[in-house]
């Protein structure tokens, strides 16, 4: 199992997708600073020979198009290869065109008396350093790129771990309450009874879905709904709710997002106290984001929850999974009340 993890399999998408944006660009950057470093570093002063950075820069820039082309051109074959196999060609690759490129490049020099390479040098001393350049560069990239890859699986895998033991957990959480509640409706409210069974079936159709399974902020706000409807009926009059949610955007989320915390709000919050309480659900876009505030009462006397932490924990280390950490979620608690926020980015 360890070393499946350490050695991704023929296919895993492990090499960067050359041609999108933002790898060109922290390319270009990364090119950029290195050339910066080359001129500054033996000069020992600033500012630097302008004609020199310039010259450079096309340089630089030239070899990053050039090298990123050609890996973009090859990735889908590149990604089908062992690792050692797909890193042996596109160092290869690299080294072969900085090559070719700087050895142009020599001869526009010459051609064009632009006296942009160093004081004599040799056209083949330098290729031969520029090559040796790009291989380091290229070769710390790709370790880079297999490390972030390898952490993303880890992620991934905790990520659906935990969504495994929130499915097992809300199983059999609730559901005896739940079928108590519904058993003693049966003669008295029929028609309590029949919504509440619906709601229950929702409920854990949800909970036994596949987490790849795409789901949306308004999917898992009537999931909440349906929760906090079960709940009512079994506690009555002690659990009050004021729920402010019509119209959520269209947004992706993790599936059981919401349905952890307003459990939480439920069972640590409201049951405990004897009056009961209200909890309070809140929904509204604002400045590129959805913010969701969840509040309820607490005890004013209560012992720290362990079940709480874990829910919160598990909802914070999903959002940051989903959303790239551009998520995020803020716990505001009171002597009397316990509130959580949640900021998701606009799509």
């Amino acid at each position: 199992m360890a070393d499946r993890r350490r050695q991704p399999r023929p296919g895993d998408s492990w090499i960067p997708e050359f041609c999108r944006a933002p790898v060109l660009l922290w390319s270009a950057m990364l090119a950029q600073v290195i050339l910066l470093f080359l001129l500054l570093a033996p000069l020992g002063r600033w500012p630097p020979n302008f004609s020199q950075l310039g010259l450079g820069t096309v340089y630089v820039q030239w070899l990053c198009v050039v090298n990123l082309a050609a890996l973009c051109l090859l990735r889908p074959w590149l990604a089908r290869m062992l690792t050692v196999l797909a890193s042996a060609l596109i160092l290869s690759c690299v080294t072969g065109l900085t090559l070719v490129a700087a050895a142009v490049a020599a001869w526009l020099n010459t051609l064009l008396g632009l006296h942009a390479m160093p004081p004599g040098a040799s056209a083949a001393a330098f290729a031969t350093s520029s090559a040796a350049m790009a291989l380091l560069v290229a070769a710390a990239a790709l370790r880079y790129a297999y490390v972030a890859a390898q952490w993303r699986q880890g992620v991934a895998a905790s990520a659906r771990a935990q969504f495994d033991a929130l499915q097992a957990r809300i199983r059999p959480h609730f559901l005896f309450n739940s079928m108590n509640t519904i058993a003693a409706l049966i003669r008295t409210r029929p028609r309590d009874a029949e919504s509440a069974v619906e709601d229950l079936s929702d409920l854990f159709r949800s909970a036994l879905r596949d987490e790849q399974r795409p789901t949306t902020l308004a999917e898992e706000i009537d999931l909440a709904r349906r929760y906090l409807a079960i709940e009512k009926l079994r506690l009555g009059d002690r659990l009050r709710l004021s729920i402010d949610a019509d119209d959520p955007p269209d947004l992706a989320v993790p599936a059981l997002l919401l349905q952890p915390l307003v459990e939480n709000a439920v069972v640590h919050g409201v049951e405990p106290l004897p009056e009961g309480g209200e909890i309070t659900f809140r929904t509204h876009a604002e400045a590129g984001t959805v913010q969701i505030d969840i509040r309820n009462p607490t005890p004013r006397t209560r012992r720290p929850s362990r079940g709480s932490g874990t829910a919160l924990d598990n909802v914070r280390r999903r959002l940051a999974f989903h959303f790239d950490g551009r998520a995020h979620m803020e716990v505001d608690e009171g002597a009397d009340y316990y509130a959580v926020r949640l900021r998701l980015p606009m799509p």
